[in-house]
């Protein structure tokens, strides 16, 4: 057993939702597109520049004006099951990068919620004179599972649909956030929650020191190259040498060299495949020919045997 107990985190991206019938990326890129002679799947740019390329650089406008399409829906009964069983499993934080609210909606037993709804769940972390409405570091979402009574944080660490100016979407907001977590981070942050550890665990006071610290499983969260305010915290992690957890990254196991998998191996992230690899196409390119829906299965087991161990 460790020592101390690392706070256990998931982090979330919106390809377990994708898998079981929710909205994927380029389809909302397309549904706050200005454009009608482009489609998001045929852009080749990073995706903060296609969301400046479909909306013609007005984001803000674009989220404002679909608001209400951005609170998202569990479609399928398949999806609330899942999102039911990652909500039982005792994370202490959960990190989104979805703007959506399909974990809340699951949590409270609805398709989908309204904004009075989800507005009612926002709590703040003890450092309360530091929350930032913009930026959310400080800011989560409290629910209590009808299921089984059990409470989780949600942080959307890249904004919610209910804080349109809260989006980070496009290279603006992602170099404003940015600069917010360097000077968070420059504020020895990381080192008071260790020294107000209370027994035996982290006193954690936002997304950022969950991320550093904590044992992190990330799952359905391409992390993509041009996420480099998650590239930036990666490399701080490793260079400040923190009392932090391990970190996991789940993704079939690539047949060719992939630069990401090498990068995130040189920040001690581990690979995780849970047997499934990728496979050439005629193409020459690699694809995963199995159902994510049996991988994403397969690392939650996966991660239910490190947690428990872990404890």
């Amino acid at each position: 057993m460790k020592k101390n107990r690392y706070p256990q985190v998931l982090l979330l991206g919106n390809g377990l939702n994708r898998a079981f019938g929710g909205v994927s990326w380029d389809e909302l890129l397309d549904k706050i597109s200005v454009r009608n002679d482009i489609k998001a799947e045929n852009l080749s740019a990073p995706e903060p520049l296609r969301a400046i390329t479909v909306t013609n650089n007005n984001i803000d406008v674009a989220m404002k004006t679909h608001k209400v399409d951005l609170f998202g829906k569990i479609q399928t009964v398949e999806q609330w099951e899942i999102l039911d069983r990652i909500l039982s499993m005792g994370f202490d934080c959960i990190l989104t990068t979805n703007f959506s609210y399909e974990l809340e909606s699951a949590a409270m037993g609805v398709a989908s919620l309204t904004e009075s709804q989800v507005k009612k769940l926002q709590k703040h972390s003890d450092d309360v004179e530091r929350a930032d409405n913009q930026y959310l570091i400080h800011t989560y979402n409290e629910v209590v599972s009808v299921s089984d009574k059990q409470v989780n944080r949600i942080w959307h660490i890249h904004g919610e649909a209910r804080k349109t100016n809260s989006t980070i979407l496009g290279h603006y907001y992602y170099g404003n956030l940015l600069f917010k977590i360097r000077d968070y981070c420059n504020d020895n942050c990381n080192k008071k929650c260790v020294v107000n550890m209370k027994d035996g665990k982290f006193n954690i006071n936002s997304w950022i020191d969950a991320f550093i610290l904590g044992d992190v499983y990330i799952l359905g969260f391409g992390f993509g190259l041009s996420e480099f305010d998650l590239w930036w915290l990666l490399n701080r992690r490793k260079r400040k040498r923190n009392n932090s957890g391990d970190m996991f990254f789940y993704e079939p196991e690539h047949v060719i060299f992939n630069e990401k998998a090498d990068l995130l191996s040189i920040f001690d992230v581990e690979s995780v495949h849970c047997g499934m690899k990728k496979q050439i196409n005629d193409k020459g390119k690699e694809h995963f020919p199995g159902d994510y829906r049996e991988f994403y299965k397969a690392a939650l087991d996966d991660i239910e045997m490190k947690m428990k161990e872990s404890r």
